[in-house]
């Protein structure tokens, strides 16, 4: 055999040799699925808290909820829901978490299960001092105060 005949043959070889090794090592591994979003339900009228800005979601929370989505691995999708459709969309598992101001109740607490709160705030009524005496009993304003919000 020729020595140039004898080169050919053993690069041959050896191209198809390291082709056949190089195979398994060029295969793509499967992707892993994507984590699904944490869908954080939104009522978005509440700022800072949470609120609405040219479409985007903006805020304290909005804030808070792309943070623990990122720890968690995920990607925060905002739904946006009435107010009173909130609890009733965890509970039907549409969302995962709600972030919109809501306090803590013990009519809530009965229905759904709350952290430990992230925020406590200290709410308070201003008025000027000579109209102290028309507010002179809570009783009497509470109830028609707290059905203004709805929450």
């Amino acid at each position: 055999m020729g020595k140039v005949l004898q080169k050919t043959l053993i690069l041959f070889v050896l191209v198809f040799f390291f082709s056949g090794c190089a195979a398994p090592l060029m295969e793509s591994k499967p992707e892993e699925p994507r984590p699904l979003p944490l869908r954080v339900g939104v009522f978005p009228y509440y700022p800072p808290m949470i609120f609405k800005q040219t479409d985007e979601f903006r805020g304290a929370e909005a804030d808070l909820a792309i943070r623990l989505a990122k720890m968690l691995g995920r990607e925060a999708q905002f739904v946006e829901l009435g107010w009173e459709q909130l609890i009733p969309a965890l509970m039907e598992g549409r969302i995962d978490i709600i972030m919109s101001g809501m306090t803590i109740t013990e009519a809530r607490k009965a229905r759904v299960n709350f952290t430990e709160p992230y925020l406590k705030m200290g709410l308070v009524t201003l008025m000027r001092a000579q109209d102290v005496s028309q507010f002179n009993s809570l009783t009497k304003y509470s109830g028609e105060l707290c059905h203004r919000r709805s929450g």
